[in-house]
């Protein structure tokens, strides 16, 4: 038999759950940032970053994919996918992360029939991918977005020799940049300068 006397929340719990106000503020930065992302797109587009690479077929590489979730570890997060590819054969995406609480991400994942040719671009373009202080995915799923050391350990660690190691161990590559939410009101060149970078490895890449 339930205790009527039972105390389910506390006073801050109660005060938190009221609080009206957090919500709609969420609510408002969401729009913001769906909004940012959409002209982020169409900057991107007007710039022709991804232009004249060779995507596999059924690759968006013009509208994108904006989404959102609310329980990535516990947190909320907002996504554009863009360029995206998710077939069984062929994985390609650049995946811009806004993680509340935590940070900014931009990451480039490449899987399938590319993988050779991306790993030997890594290598080869190491020196420069580590002035962009990107670091290198080391989970063995790529599903996974925090910056713990169990995901991602910046590039400058690696030798040519154990980044090539690492790799071989993994069906997939990815790497990523990481932001500051403090520095959000740079989200628009952050995230230009990273499909840059990231267009270039794919000229490599995919161009032959």
């Amino acid at each position: 038999m339930n205790d009527p006397t039972k105390i389910l929340l506390s006073a801050d719990e109660l005060a938190t759950l009221r609080n009206k106000a957090f919500f709609e503020r969420k609510h408002q930065i969401n729009q913001k940032i769906y909004h940012h992302f959409a002209h982020i797109l169409n900057v991107s587009n007007d710039r022709n970053i991804f232009a004249g690479i060779n995507f596999p077929p059924g690759t968006d590489f013009l509208t994108g994919k904006i989404s959102k979730g609310e329980n990535y570890l516990g947190l909320p997060y907002l996504l554009l996918d863009f360029p995206r590819n998710f077939k069984p054969d062929h994985v390609l995406a650049i995946r811009t992360m806004i993680w509340w609480g935590n940070f900014i991400s931009c990451t480039l994942l490449i899987g399938g029939n590319a993988l050779p040719a991306m790993r030997q671009v890594i290598v080869g373009q190491k020196s420069n991918l580590i002035k962009a202080e990107i670091s290198i995915c080391v989970n063995e799923s790529p599903w996974h977005h925090h910056f713990e050391k169990s995901n991602y350990r910046p590039l400058h660690e690696y030798s040519k020799i154990a980044l090539t190691n690492l790799m071989q161990t993994q069906s997939f590559v990815k790497i990523s940049r990481k932001l500051s939410l403090r520095s959000i009101n740079r989200l628009e060149p952050f995230v230009l300068e990273s499909f840059g970078s990231y267009a270039a490895i794919l000229k490599r890449v995919l161009n032959g």
